[in-house]
């Protein structure tokens, strides 16, 4: 009996090994939906974490902004299964207006089951939301 509680276990590790093996690298970002508040002329810095939920590695080939005020430093290009990696995100807000609500997409192309993935940063003007908060109409 104890024999076959033992085999029963070292079956069930090397199919669940197996089949996570199998799976294709899965990109999950977080925060998914991060926000930042901004005074304009003041430089942003945000650290993004890459999950890899797959079983094989994910290979980040490119992080695309949506804007010439953006870019992207990848500090882990290459994600090993169950894995964690990071990427900073900078933006100048230096044109960005007083009232300025904005947002700013990033294209993340790599190996993952869904090859290409877009996630939004939101940036909050500090200045927009004092004056809205102290003069709602």
């Amino acid at each position: 009996m104890k024999l076959l509680s033992c085999l029963a276990f070292i079956l069930t590790f090397v199919f669940l090994t197996y089949s996570k093996a199998e799976n294709p690298p899965e990109l999950i970002i977080r925060p998914d939906k991060p926000v930042v508040t901004f005074s304009p002329g003041e430089s942003i810095m945000k650290d993004i974490i890459i999950l890899n939920k797959g079983g094989k590695n994910l290979k980040i080939t490119e992080v695309k902004p949506s804007c010439f005020c953006a870019s992207v430093i990848v500090h882990n290009a290459d994600i090993r299964p169950m894995g964690k990696g990071m990427i900073s995100l900078s933006v100048n807000t230096d044109r960005m207006d007083e009232d300025s609500l904005l947002t700013i997409d990033f294209v993340i192309k790599s190996n993952a089951k869904m090859p290409e993935q877009t996630f939004t940063l939101s940036l909050h003007n500090k200045k927009f939301i004092k004056d809205t908060l102290s003069n709602p109409h």
